[in-house]
């Protein structure tokens, strides 16, 4: 369904974002990358369709949350592992994290 306002998740409901979805997907070996652009022009969607097409770990999280309370944090750092548990991709995350530092 082309006009429903959520975001899509498979290849087949998302429309004309193939140089978009292409670019993308060929920066899966970098280390950072960043889907930037205009509210609602279908970030989401690209990126969702992609996830549900290659095999990596990952976790989805709405960074518009007040990180700066330690619940909304812990909360967030839960919702994390728990997805990637599901994936079996903890234990891969975890191995290569070698310390963590919040406000430098």
């Amino acid at each position: 369904m082309y006009f429903d306002v959520r975001p899509k998740e498979t290849l087949g409901d998302l429309y004309d974002r193939e140089e978009e979805l292409r670019a993308l997907r060929s920066s899966l070996s970098e280390p950072i990358v960043l889907l930037t652009g205009i509210r609602r022009i279908g970030k989401t969607s690209i990126l969702k369709v992609l996830l549900s097409e290659v095999e990596v770990p990952y976790a989805l999280v709405d960074v518009r949350l007040p990180l700066t309370l330690y619940r909304a944090l812990y909360s967030t750092l839960s919702e994390i592992l728990t997805q990637l548990n599901g994936k079996e991709g903890v234990r891969r995350v975890l191995e290569n994290i070698g310390g963590c530092r919040f406000l430098g």
